[in-house]
């Protein structure tokens, strides 16, 4: 199991639910070129089809909204690579290393 690393494309528009409410609506995600690794991911830049994407997207009527990454590591103490585990908190905390904080600040 690996970690990866995806751009989030979509719109945002008016959320009711609370004052001066904004939501995001994910319409797509995409993965662009990336090298993976148990506790990282480094993105291959430039992006060969990130004017593409943006195109597509432009036409789509969506931009980039955001991003994702996943955050699960492999339960190793069972064959087969397992069910996995999740070290980073509950439902009730969020955690984020050093370096996906610098990520997110470039994003």
């Amino acid at each position: 199991l690996q970690l990866a690393f995806d751009f989030l494309y979509g719109r945002y528009e008016v959320y009711d639910g609370v004052p001066l409410g904004v939501r995001a609506v994910v319409s797509a995600i995409y993965e662009p070129p990336q090298e993976t690794s148990r506790d990282g991911v480094k993105l291959n830049l430039p992006d060969p089809h990130e004017a593409l994407i943006d195109d597509l997207a432009r036409r789509l009527n969506i931009r980039r909204i955001g991003w994702i990454f996943t955050d699960l590591v492999p339960d190793e103490s069972k064959s087969g690579g397992g069910p996995v585990l999740h070290h980073r908190g509950n439902v009730n905390s969020y955690f984020l290393s050093a370096q996906e904080c610098i990520m997110a600040g470039w994003f």
